[in-house]
């Protein structure tokens, strides 16, 4: 990835309220001349290095400077760092393939590509949820235990530019 920024907590349950609390102002910070959402969960496919080849990048943004590959991930944070705990390469060549992918498919936008953003979703550390399959979110935001059902706390929001 270009770019790699970490972000509350993106839920699936409520994702149109995380959407709006976290990725809309960071959106909003990162293309603050503006920006249009073009897409969200475009599918992709192609061939790329001889190899047949699919995915879904999250978001697609217009910029008057041209368009951004977004794609988001959900990450523990380092209790120690307080850095993201995500395969970096992993994600990195992932939206490459996507870059490579919306240039094969549309090639009227091959020049018009600025870069790509990984944007991670903070889950807290892996200590705020030492067995994080056991943890869910009610109808209200609060996340909770699924075996006591006690509220759990996730730390402040933290966004990280690199």
């Amino acid at each position: 990835a270009d770019e790699i920024y970490t972000t509350g907590v993106v839920d699936k349950v409520n994702i149109i309220e995380d959407i709006k609390k976290y990725v809309v102002p960071f959106l909003n910070k990162k293309f603050p001349k503006g920006y249009k959402v073009i897409t969200t969960e475009m599918l992709l496919g192609g061939k790329y290095n001889g190899e047949y080849i699919a995915g879904a990048t999250d978001m697609l943004i217009a910029t008057n400077d041209g368009i951004w590959i977004v794609d988001m991930k959900t990450a523990f944070l380092d209790s120690e760092t307080g850095q993201p705990i995500i395969k970096k390469e992993q994600y990195g060549y992932q939206l490459l393939l996507y870059k490579e992918l919306l240039k094969e498919n549309f090639p009227q936008l091959a020049d018009k590509i600025r870069g790509t953003v990984l944007l991670v979703a903070n889950r807290g550390t892996k200590e705020d949820f030492p067995n994080r399959d056991s943890v869910y979110r009610d109808s209200n935001g609060i996340y909770r235990d699924s075996n006591t059902h006690n509220k759990l706390s996730i730390p402040k929001l933290k966004i990280y530019f690199k």
